[in-house]
């Protein structure tokens, strides 16, 4: 009887762990291209009206400082933030309309 509780508590930390990592990957930083517009606010708008906080990076100050208002494509790195998007943007390019 003692093993079989043994074996049910082993069980139920070998699940445990294994949910605890698949939400971790789930939460790992994922590479994504997509049009947005530009904002005064340090962000990106996607076209679904979902912001992304730009990261402070060379490439992102030079998107931000530079490309207000205007249309991109835009790739780099997303990391979902407790109640935010944050991008560290890898390249852009300015969409003509």
């Amino acid at each position: 009887m003692q093993s079989l509780t043994k074996l049910r508590v082993g069980l139920l930390v070998v699940m445990a762990l294994m949910l605890t990592g698949a939400a971790g990957l789930a939460m790992a930083p994922s590479r994504v291209t997509f049009l947005a517009t530009v904002t005064d606010g340090y962000q990106l708008v996607d076209d679904e009206g979902q912001p992304y906080e730009v990261e402070n990076t060379a490439k992102g100050n030079e998107l931000v400082l530079n490309h207000v208002g205007r249309k991109v494509e835009v790739t780099g790195t997303v990391q979902d933030e407790v109640d935010y998007k944050l991008i560290v943007v890898e390249s852009y390019r300015v969409v003509e309309e």
